[in-house]
């Protein structure tokens, strides 16, 4: 359960706002197994949608990253509980729990509704990894430093302060496919935790990439509308290129108003 201050907040347990969606997903664990030994069971399985959480916890993921505290922790509450724990591996879409938040999520976009969402990342972070890769031009090293902030960079694409801070760059190269629909990391939770990457407002079982989230989704067809006639009457094709739009005040401030429109 995320606060709206942006905290997550699980029956007592919290995590900064900053906190990733991993970080989330061991102390979803942890709640669990503390809750078996509550009700005395002497055996539990704790499903869930995040394959990195399970390879940390059995041991199977890189030795650095299964000596962090958080591990050794749920592994050391595991065995002073005496609880035999099996994790099992669910996609996310088949969980009943994902079930209901998409069914909830396309009854609240035929009102033309959404459910609050408070970006669990800090700003001065996202701007300054970006800086970084900016001056080292790293089509890779940007990738990875994304890829670290978790699935919550979906938040990050199309806000209004971020292409702000976009469009004070320069020499940008290599974050014009996060607008231009070419990289594929904004919501793709199956790239980051092995989850789905299906788009909740459509029922075609689409990829929600960059580009279908910007362009294609019917979802925001009526917000879309302004920005595709700004784009119209500059006589260029749609969609349009990231640096087309990046570069011109007018099509930006659109896109800065449709992004401020879906949210």
């Amino acid at each position: 359960l995320k606060t709206q201050y942006g905290e997550w907040n699980m029956w007592g347990w919290k995590l900064p706002a900053h906190a990733t969606p991993l970080q989330a997903e061991l102390l979803g664990v942890l709640r669990a197994v503390e809750a078996g030994g509550e009700m005395r069971l002497g055996e539990i399985c704790v499903s869930t949608d995040c394959q990195r959480a399970i390879d940390l916890l059995v041991g199977l993921a890189k030795r650095r990253l299964c000596r962090g505290i958080v591990v050794q922790y749920i592994r050391q509450r595991v065995l002073d509980l005496r609880l035999n724990v099996e994790l099992q591996y669910v996609r996310s879409k088949s969980c009943e729990g994902n079930r209901r938040a998409d069914k909830l999520a396309k009854l609240l976009s035929l009102h033309g509704d959404d459910p609050p969402f408070i970006v669990p990342i800090d700003r001065v972070v996202v701007s300054e990894r970006v800086r970084k890769c900016v001056e080292q031009q790293s089509d890779t090293l940007y990738e990875s430093e994304v890829r670290k902030l978790g699935r919550s960079i979906r938040e990050f694409v199309p806000t209004a302060s971020a292409l702000k801070m976009l469009r004070g760059l320069e020499g940008c190269r290599n974050l014009w496919g996060l607008i231009s629909g070419q990289s594929r990391l904004r919501y793709c939770r199956s790239r980051i935790d092995g989850g789905s990457d299906e788009c909740p407002n459509c029922d075609a079982q689409v990829t929600e990439d960059v580009r279908h989230f910007l362009y294609e989704c019917e979802r925001w067809k009526s917000q879309r509308e302004a920005l595709v006639r700004e784009v119209n009457l500059r006589g260029l094709t749609w969609p349009p290129q990231g640096e087309t739009v990046i570069r011109s005040r007018d099509l930006a401030m659109r896109l800065m108003l449709y992004a401020q429109r879906r949210r």
